[in-house]
């Protein structure tokens, strides 16, 4: 759910690499993005560490995370004076993946890469992507036709096998919570102080609907294995109270930021 992002085309970045986290926090504070795509297998991890809503794009109701509530303030799970993650190991794959976002294909679009379903998109803000020739600073992104294994371990959660309909299961998951009745705009369940309020695009499971549903119903999600992505949703919407507190203080000026080093220009 971020803009300005490009292709990544064998015959243009041929020459592309990839060099160290620099830790300017282009990713975690709210420059590239603040709410990203959350896979459905990757719901309930994601719900450990942020609030997860529902996008309304289309017909669809795509699952996104927060990372922030407002562009330039910091995740909350960034240390500010490092600048380094503080669930690295746990982090969401749109985290892990950054620079590169996997998406699919138009209809009349046909997949760059041998073997790989998706097209990959990239933020070019990220410094740490250098067109280098010989590769002397960094990694080469490509080898070829394909992804090499330095881009594939960033997108690793979208190399299984058994995800390449991810996209697919991700939007049967948010039509199936539309068909039950259970979405409502998220600005009737999360409230926030003063006169800002969440978009009219995003949407929750209603904590009072979820607990009316028919017991059939709730049964057939159990065995769907939707029931567990649904609780922890729930459960996630507690960490907007956390991000509000960091809109809040950096408000008042009481965050002093991550350590930035220059971004390419």
């Amino acid at each position: 759910m971020s803009s300005g992002l490009t292709r990544l085309d064998p015959a243009q970045h041929r020459e592309l690499t990839f060099t160290d986290c620099n830790g300017c926090t282009l990713c975690c504070d709210g420059t590239a993005f603040t709410v990203a795509f959350v896979p459905l297998p990757e719901i309930p991890l994601a719900c450990r560490h942020f609030p997860v809503v529902f996008h309304k794009i289309g017909d669809n109701y795509w699952p996104g995370l927060f990372y922030t509530l407002k562009k330039k303030t910091l995740c909350l799970h960034l240390d500010p004076q490092s600048g380094r993650c503080q669930i690295y190991e746990e982090r969401p794959i749109s985290c892990a993946s950054f620079p590169f976002h996997p998406s699919t294909p138009t209809p009349d679009e046909k997949p760059p890469f041998d073997n790989f379903p998706f097209v990959i998109e990239m933020d070019e803000q990220c410094p740490a992507l250098q067109q280098d020739g010989d590769h002397s600073e960094g990694m080469a992104i490509l080898e070829s036709q394909k992804p090499n294994h330095l881009t594939e371990q960033m997108i690793q959660g979208f190399l299984r096998p058994e995800r390449t309909d991810l996209e697919g299961q991700t939007v049967r998951f948010g039509r199936r919570l539309e068909g039950l009745g259970l979405l409502v705009k998220a600005k009737r369940v999360v409230k926030r102080p003063g006169k800002k309020k969440i978009s009219q695009k995003y949407f929750v499971v209603d904590p009072t609907r979820w607990q009316d549903l028919a017991e059939a119903d709730r049964t057939t999600l159990k065995e769907e294995g939707l029931e567990l992505p649904i609780l922890a949703h729930l459960e996630s919407l507690g960490h907007f109270s956390r991000l509000e507190e960091m809109v809040l203080a950096d408000n008042q000026g009481k965050v002093s930021g991550a350590k930035r080093r220059p971004r390419k220009k």
